[in-house]
């Protein structure tokens, strides 16, 4: 195993509780992006069968934020190009790390994390209730577009009809979400913006 990175800035005599300190559980992403440049390094192997989303156990992120909030961190911004990455071990990787941090009573953390939209969905709640319980703070969707048309260009495949009945339940339960849009590229037009 790797040693966690080292971080002479936690070694001043006052650190600043308000910052976010980055911390990576994976690397990749199982998106087929069109115009991301993590697909273009990280999955560019795809095609031979070689998956180029590498995460880290939930322990091994743990372990890292413990001894970081030994030092005094108390937020994390989860550098990750998608936190939950493949859906199927992914979500229950974040939740089983999500898990650790409530019952060690490290209940003063916050943490910012980014996700495909469909690593989510309404039925996760549950899940999302327990991230939520073990800080998590914001989450940030790149949704790139609204239209099929858009995102079948923009190679960003998924149906935006339960990201329309997630974004509201997520908010509802007072965790902040960002969203991204791609407004222009080559082919966009004023009513496809609109």
């Amino acid at each position: 195993m790797l040693p966690f990175p080292h971080r002479p800035s936690l070694n001043k005599p006052k650190i600043d509780r308000k910052a976010y300190y980055n911390i990576i559980g994976s690397r990749g992403c199982p998106g087929h992006c069109t115009y991301c440049t993590v697909n273009s390094f990280l999955n560019r192997h795809r095609r031979f069968g070689i998956n180029r989303w590498r995460s880290r156990s939930a322990e091994n992120i743990f372990l890292e934020m413990k001894e970081l909030h030994q030092q005094g961190v108390r937020n994390f911004l989860f550098y990750d190009d998608n936190w939950i990455g493949i859906r199927e071990v992914g979500l229950e990787r974040v939740v089983s790390l999500c898990r650790m941090i409530i019952e060690d009573g490290t209940d003063d953390i916050s943490f910012f994390a980014a996700a495909r939209q469909d690593s989510l969905l309404p039925e996760d709640i549950d899940d999302i209730l327990i991230m939520k319980q073990a800080g998590l703070h914001a989450i940030s969707f790149g949704l790139e577009a609204a239209n099929p048309k858009q995102l079948k260009f923009l190679g960003k495949i998924y149906d935006p009809g339960p990201v329309r009945e997630l974004i509201p339940l997520i908010l509802g339960n007072g965790i902040v979400v960002r969203t991204g849009y791609i407004m222009f590229y080559p082919y966009s037009t004023f009513e496809s913006i609109r």
